[in-house]
């Protein structure tokens, strides 16, 4: 008897851990998907909104993030701007969609320092 139950439990923990493994592997892919199908209907949305309402009454709405980048640490903080007149409009169809945070300096800036991409960030697509 006590060879079996060491033989299950050998066993069990071998497929416990391939689940446990396997989970992962196979969720994030879709989640990440799922997260970039999302970022680009919202977009989309804006877009639309602003083409068919806010830009007759002369205002502009548009997303915008700041990332903060420490070692491995990484967040990101997203927000809609929206301008209340035609000249904050032109201001905000100017700025930046994505800022990088300085936690030294405490400032956000336009340019993270790391790379040169206008499409990505360290590798990472942004979607809007």
């Amino acid at each position: 008897m006590t060879n079996l139950n060491n033989a299950i439990s050998r066993n069990s923990m071998s497929i416990m851990t391939m689940v446990l493994i396997a989970i992962p592997v196979i969720t994030l892919p879709f989640l990440i998907h799922r997260l970039n199908k999302m970022q680009r209907a919202v977009a989309v949305a804006i877009d639309n909104f602003n083409r068919e309402v806010l830009e007759k009454k002369g205002v502009y709405a548009k997303t915008q993030k700041s990332i903060l980048q420490v070692g491995k640490h990484h967040e990101e903080v997203s927000w809609l701007s929206i301008s209340l007149n035609r000249d904050d409009a032109v201001a905000l169809r100017g700025e930046e969609h994505v800022f990088f945070y300085n936690p030294i300096t405490k400032t956000h800036t336009a340019n993270d320092g790391c790379c040169k991409c206008t499409n990505s960030c360290c590798g990472v697509p942004q979607v809007i």
